[in-house]
């Protein structure tokens, strides 16, 4: 039988469907991510949103949320799929619905990425990490960021057709995400992306070419080297854990929310929420992920039942 690639923790966006040796850390995982929801709802349940009808029918729905799941246990072949469940869909403020979309994510995205490198091999993987200036007004920033982001992925575009130059131009394709945090000093808002390059990017240059972007100043950034040609794939071929890492890196955007303060994280999902926040160019463009939090189901195979209802 082929080695399996191993699966990631479900906390920071893992591969839908697992073996038993690895359910308990799932069932732990998801029950964890619920007790976080909890938490935040029993905060809002203490405040006074009597004036705001959109909020308390939020927390009506984040009340109901993975009440219950039941899981379809495929013995012949040692899968284990969640095939029901009650979600709220709510990913910016429930940290189950976070994690289990960014675990759809995850594997969609890595299949594709097996896709790209079998088709062009000397594509060299890194992580680029756009930042700006922290500030007091989220919506400002946000708005901001995204902003100076289209125009850097414009110029890119504007490359391709010989109408400017860009070190973005060696990037033939990459999947992002904006994320939004605050440790006492400000929102501070950037992007994690995972890029294919065909040669390595200068920094420096980059980075001026960032900073006439945003113009605030604002020029740090980060390039980093993810793997070699050889690293990519383990001898079962399997994609490395360091690469996996990465893309997980990427799809933590939505479960990042939970590590703000409860306020903190009701306003940030006030101003984000419809925005995109996930974007892609190239081959990844063409990836499809299903919505909703169920895993893709094993059709014509025999299985067992799994009914859980978390309590407390």
């Amino acid at each position: 039988m082929a080695q399996k690639e191993n699966p990631q923790p479900e906390s920071c966006g893992g591969h839908s469907g697992q073996g038993s040796s690895k359910f308990q850390d799932r069932i732990s995982n998801l029950g964890n991510r619920r007790k976080d929801t909890r938490k935040f709802l029993y905060w809002g349940r203490s405040q006074d949103f009597s004036h705001r009808p959109d909020i308390l029918a939020v927390f009506a729905k984040l009340g109901q949320c993975a009440n219950w799941l039941v899981f379809n246990q495929y013995y012949t072949v040692d899968e284990i799929r969640l095939a029901a469940c009650h979600s709220c869909d709510k990913h910016l403020l429930c940290s189950f619905c976070a994690a289990r979309r960014g675990s759809k994510y995850l594997q969609r995205y890595l299949e594709r990425f097996k896709l790209i490198m079998a088709q062009s091999p000397n594509l060299k993987p890194v992580m680029l990490t756009l930042t700006t200036k922290n500030g007091d007004d989220l919506e400002e920033r946000f708005t901001h960021f995204l902003g100076s982001l289209r125009k850097l992925l414009m110029k890119r575009r504007n490359a391709k057709l010989g109408r400017t130059i860009t070190e973005l131009q060696k990037a033939v394709t990459g999947i992002y995400s904006v994320e939004v945090t605050n440790k006492g000093k400000g929102w501070h808002v950037h992007m994690h992306a995972v890029v294919l390059l065909t040669d390595w990017i200068d920094r420096e240059e980059l980075s001026r070419e960032w900073q006439a972007i945003t113009r605030d100043g604002s020029k740090i950034l980060d390039v980093r080297r993810l793997a070699k040609g050889s690293e990519i794939f383990d001898q079962h071929g399997n994609i490395t854990p360091k690469l996996v890492d990465a893309f997980a890196e990427v799809f933590k955007y939505a479960v990042k929310f939970s590590d703000l303060d409860h306020g903190d994280r009701l306003h940030a999902w006030e101003i984000m929420r419809g925005k995109r926040l996930v974007g892609s160019w190239g081959d990844f463009r063409q990836v499809k992920v299903p919505e909703g939090a169920l895993d893709d189901l094993l059709d014509d195979l025999p299985y067992m039942q799994l009914i859980y209802r978390f309590t407390g």
